[in-house]
């Protein structure tokens, strides 16, 4: 056993100078019962301070809490603008391929246009005759 380990158990109790003992019995019973009480005192401080580390630790469970479903709610938020932009995004590939469709075809609406005007012009000039020839 080492000198310090010897004065920490023992303190700072001396031997009697006419004995080889360690103070009397009495004294022994007082350094026991000194003892005792400061380990009472630092375990009760010690669960001072467990009880506010565990009313921390709650605060910290209710805020993981409230943050789990905070961040569920704006999954489901999330999962919805996805499926939007999905929808939103195949109108606009099925837009582009009508687009496509359309310039590649040969009945476009300019050559409807160019086809529409002569028969548009013959029709009024047959109705012109008839209305002509029947008054």
């Amino acid at each position: 056993m080492s000198f310090s380990a010897r004065e920490e158990l023992l303190g700072d109790r001396k031997p009697n100078s006419n004995s080889s003992t360690y103070g009397s019995v009495n004294e022994a019973a007082i350094s026991a019962e000194e003892r005792l009480e400061q380990q009472r005192q630092s375990l009760l401080a010690q669960n001072g301070s467990l009880e506010d580390l565990s009313t921390g630790v709650e605060s910290v469970r209710r805020i993981a809490g409230i943050m789990h479903e905070e961040v569920d709610s704006q999954n489901v938020i999330l999962d919805d603008i996805t499926r939007g932009m999905d929808r939103a995004s195949q109108r606009v590939v099925t837009a582009d391929r009508g687009v496509e469709g359309s310039a590649q075809s040969p009945y476009n609406i300019r050559s409807f246009c160019l086809l529409l005007w002569p028969l548009v012009l013959l029709i009024i000039l047959v109705i012109e005759a008839i209305v002509h020839f029947i008054f």
